[in-house]
């Protein structure tokens, strides 16, 4: 958990106010969440990540069998 000292705190916390009234979708819908989208974009600032790198995460978490339910599919 950052302080507030913590270099990364002001993205972290612009995040949690532009989002903290707004409802965060489950994570099955995360690659369409536009709250997962914003924390999502401040962790990547904060961890020094690409924000395309954090997105393609997002998607493929959400695409992820265990996630979704659905069984995975096979590719030959």
């Amino acid at each position: 958990m950052p302080t507030a000292d913590n270099p990364g705190w002001p993205a972290l916390l612009a995040a949690f106010e532009a989002c903290a009234c707004t409802e965060i979708l489950p994570l099955r819908d995360s690659d369409v969440c536009a709250v997962r989208r914003v924390i999502d974009a401040a962790a990547a600032e904060v961890l020094g990540v690409p924000e395309d790198t954090a997105d393609e995460w997002r998607r493929r978490l959400a695409a992820e069998p265990t996630v979704t339910g659905r069984p995975a599919s096979r590719k030959r």
